[in-house]
């Protein structure tokens, strides 16, 4: 089968550093009750992980959290998955007595800081409603208006004309470019900076490159991935191809019929292990 797979592909280096982690934080403490408070990245594989770790993953409402610290205990140990949380959430945690560890990726740490830094009376930050690292990043600071991308401007909208403006990181060029058309026409001063992670913005301009090439792309990932639907949402929004491929996992492979006369190219998200990558992509080699 005429099929390629394109660099970089599999995890990226901070999910790397946060699988990494959270051994370790395992390893150090074999007997002691593990919660991580919410998925550690967003792919069923690596939630297979923590179930082999004994390692409590909550899935819950960024709110709940707080609440769920008041019944831990001292010698509980709490993992921050690496879409990044709020300074209050450790602060919360230390007063309990928790022991916990952070293990969000250091592009979301340093837009944060920047949120943070920014000297501008209002911020407008651009993302999806329901992504965890959206919700952290527009509760940083009072002063940020949060526009979904799908429903506009939700609780609160700038009053001034020159607002700053940061975005979720694994958004695709598309997603902002249509954003800031509409934000514009209300805010044409807008002090935009630049908040993408460069290994997901890579991913997505060889996507491109190439389906203008004519073939046919397959994306391996979770559909609860931002970075791995940002990759979709390049396929869907094509005018010059047709047909486009989202695996989950390796049974997902026997769905599609493979055409010999056609060329095909994988990618991945990068939450999505190398491991499920390369096997897909030697199997399909083979067929």
């Amino acid at each position: 089968m005429n099929v390629e797979i394109v660099k970089p592909y599999g995890f990226c280096y901070g999910v790397i550093k946060a699988i990494e982690i959270t051994k370790k934080v395992r390893k150090d403490n074999p007997t002691s009750r593990i919660y991580m408070f919410g998925p550690l990245i967003h792919n069923e594989h690596i939630n297979s992980l923590m179930k082999k770790l004994k390692i409590t993953v909550l899935d819950l409402p960024y709110e709940e959290y707080f609440n769920i610290i008041d019944t831990l205990k001292i010698g509980d140990v709490v993992i921050l998955p690496a879409h990044g949380h709020e300074k209050s959430l450790e602060k919360t945690l230390s007063d309990k007595g928790i022991l916990f560890v952070d293990t969000t990726c250091k592009i979301i740490s340093l837009l944060h800081q920047n949120i943070m830094k920014c000297n501008s009376k209002e911020i407008i930050y651009i993302g999806n409603k329901n992504h965890v690292e959206a919700i952290t990043s527009s509760q940083l600071r009072d002063n940020v208006c949060f526009y979904d991308l799908n429903d506009g401007f939700i609780f609160k909208t700038p009053k001034t004309t020159n607002p700053s403006l940061f975005y979720q990181t694994t958004l695709t060029k598309n997603d902002i470019k249509e954003a800031l058309k509409k934000i514009k026409v209300d805010y044409p001063d807008l002090k935009i900076s630049k908040s993408y992670c460069n290994e997901c913005s890579l991913r997505q301009k060889h996507l491109i490159s190439e389906i203008n090439n004519k073939k046919i792309p397959i994306i391996i990932g979770s559909n609860t991935s931002s970075n791995t639907i940002s990759l979709l949402k390049i396929c869907q929004k094509s005018t010059k191809i047709n047909e486009f491929y989202l695996i989950s996992n390796f049974e997902d492979v026997n769905k599609i019929k493979f055409d010999k006369e056609k060329q095909y190219v994988i990618f991945s998200g990068t939450s999505t292990p190398n491991e499920l990558v390369e096997k897909i992509f030697k199997y399909i080699r083979s067929l």
